[in-house]
């Protein structure tokens, strides 16, 4: 993690030339982005719209917060993704407008301790309903709070 840190320190004394060679091997997208003030850890990804940033997790999970509100952008870049395969926070956990979808498959492998999710009412992808993540149109859940016992 000190290694990460460093490099969030001076990414912006990286020779540009460097950037280039990191970008074209497919590596800058394999360092992750640390936001020394909440503890959020982000992943670098592109997509035809450009670049975006997927929360993959907090630094200090074990903190007591009231709520997880997760920033609908972050050093510029929109938060697009949610990509924490492991989640252990007991508040709920808040969606930006931003938030496009989830990147991985195995939400119910039991990685997670998250009480509930919350989305406004205008989010344009997911719906919550009893604290349970939905698509929008309520056909599938996205993601089911692994404490929640009154299904």
């Amino acid at each position: 993690m000190q290694f990460v840190n460093a490099l969030n320190e001076r990414k912006t004394e990286l020779i540009p030339l460097a950037c280039s060679w990191l970008e074209i091997f497919g590596i800058l997208e394999m360092i992750p982005i640390v936001d020394k003030d909440t503890g959020f850890i982000y992943n670098r990804h592109k997509d035809t719209d450009g670049e975006y940033l997927a929360f993959a997790g907090v630094v200090n999970e074990g903190e007591y917060r009231e709520e997880l509100v997760i920033p609908s952008e972050f050093d510029g870049l929109p938060v697009k993704s949610y990509a924490a395969d492991y989640l252990y926070v007991d508040c709920p956990v808040v969606l930006p407008e931003t938030m496009e979808f989830f990147e991985f498959e195995d939400y119910y492998s039991g990685g997670y301790s998250v009480n509930t999710f919350e989305v406004s009412d205008n989010h344009k992808y997911f719906t919550v309903y009893d604290g349970v993540l939905y698509d929008k149109d309520m056909t599938t859940i996205i993601a089911y709070p692994q404490d929640k016992t009154d299904a």
